[in-house]
């Protein structure tokens, strides 16, 4: 693994302790709020991607099509100018169908972003197939260049359920996916790979060796460097879940390993969220019990050790902070010796119920990760749901070096909190400085 930053601490937040109580200098790092622009969304911030050269995709995938439209999903183009992250694009669904999800799940490469709408409706048919979107950054706009699909889509399949992309591959995952005769199948992750022209084909569907029906496995995927990651976190429906890694192998992804949660307590989650970078990846189970508190949550910090891939820390909040239901895990990210954890029921704060909270960690010099930083939203409120989505800046380059005391900046979703009227429109948080 690399070696440690020293990281810069964090201010304008509320501060918690957490497994490694940690004092933090307040004078270091910035949150700035950005809210939903229409006020009609109650989830902006569900899915946020990120760049270091200053632009982010922001999904509010139940916003609606118009003041009395149907909730179809918006994705909203930031872009950091003089320090602040300025509004400078909106993003509809490209098509105009029943409620799509638009938003629900992003991802960015560079000038290239994928967009899942896990429940797309096929217009001749009514079936909810799923649909992905790519487009590309160019002058200051984000424009449509591909609409992926299954090559062979059915109905319930939640295809468009996680993206990820990078060096002109995208994975999508579609948890329901099954046969053609079945119901909610194992499911599958369809990767897509661009020609030299542009275009984008599906080049391969993964799936689990073991598949079986409700595992869900494609409900999250990462991808770096060669390794990719996905959840079942359903598997054998009654389990505590499972995640698989793929190896790129001679141009097709190889299953290489299952890893099965550590626990045994049955639905815990694990695979609800996952992140992997070169050699290293966390995966989240916001359903496991902890402390006898159920649904407290868990996150698994995983190393590739010679060519074997091995748990080698676990993550939970400090003892006696955990609660019942803080679902710490339910969104992970990792980029180069950081991780960060959000925990969207979080209640501790202030008696505020679920107003959320997220962990950062970094990497110390004996390879473990410590708890460095808790942020909360400087102006939060009870059902905010801060955490429920987590991002790291990524360098287009996807660099895995970053030079060195350069901060690190995060974005982190609240999509329950609601505007100065009481309604639900949500909220996204972004720290620089870290």
């Amino acid at each position: 693994m690399n070696g440690s930053y020293r990281c810069l601490m964090l201010a304008f937040s509320v501060l918690l302790a957490s497994a490694v109580d940690a004092l933090v200098n307040p004078a270091k790092a910035i949150e700035q709020e950005v809210t939903d622009p229409v006020g009609t969304s109650a989830s902006f911030g569900d899915a946020i991607a990120v760049t270091t050269e200053g632009l982010a995709l922001i999904g509010a995938p139940a916003d609606l099509r118009g003041a009395s439209g149907s909730p179809q999903g918006k994705v909203f183009a930031y872009q950091k100018i003089a320090g602040s992250w300025v509004l400078t694009q909106t993003i509809l669904c490209p098509e105009n169908v029943p409620p799509p999800q638009f938003g629900h799940a992003i991802a960015i490469d560079g000038n290239t972003a994928v967009i899942g709408a896990n429940t797309y409706s096929d217009p001749q048919t009514n079936d909810a197939i799923g649909r992905a979107y790519v487009y590309t950054y160019a002058s200051g706009t984000w424009t449509l260049s591909a609409t992926l699909s299954a090559a062979a889509p059915v109905p319930q399949d939640l295809f468009g359920n996680a993206v990820a992309i990078q060096d002109g591959t995208i994975m999508v995952g579609a948890p329901r996916a099954y046969i053609p005769g079945g119901q909610h199948g194992p499911g599958s992750v369809f990767v897509f790979t661009r020609a030299a022209n542009g275009t984008w084909s599906q080049s391969q569907a993964l799936t689990a060796s073991n598949g079986q029906v409700k595992d869900e496995f494609g409900y999250a995927v990462s991808f770096s460097r060669g390794y990719a990651i996905i959840g079942a976190p359903k598997l054998l429906a009654a389990s505590p879940g499972a995640v698989y890694v793929f190896r790129l192998t001679s141009g097709a992804w190889v299953e290489t390993y299952e890893l099965l949660s550590p626990n045994s307590f049955a639905s815990d989650d694990f695979g609800a969220s996952v992140a992997i970078r070169a050699g290293l990846a966390v995966v989240g189970a916001p359903a496991v019990e902890v402390s006898s508190n159920s649904e407290q949550g868990a996150a698994y910090v995983l190393e590739l050790i010679g060519s074997t891939w091995t748990e080698t820390q676990t993550l939970t909040t400090a003892l006696g902070q955990g609660a019942p239901r803080d679902h710490f895990g339910a969104s992970v990210d990792i980029d180069g010796t950081k991780l960060i954890v959000g925990r969207p029921r979080d209640s501790t704060q202030q008696g505020m119920t679920y107003q959320g909270t997220a962990q950062v960690y970094a990497e110390a010099p004996d390879g473990t990760f410590v708890s460095t930083e808790g942020l909360v939203a400087a102006h939060g409120a009870a059902q905010n749901h801060f955490g429920a989505a987590v991002a790291f800046a990524k360098s287009a380059t996807n660099s895995l070096n970053r030079p060195s005391g350069e901060p690190f900046e995060v974005a982190i979703g609240a999509p329950n909190t609601q505007d100065a009227s009481g309604n639900v429109t949500g909220a996204v948080y972004f720290y620089d400085g870290l």
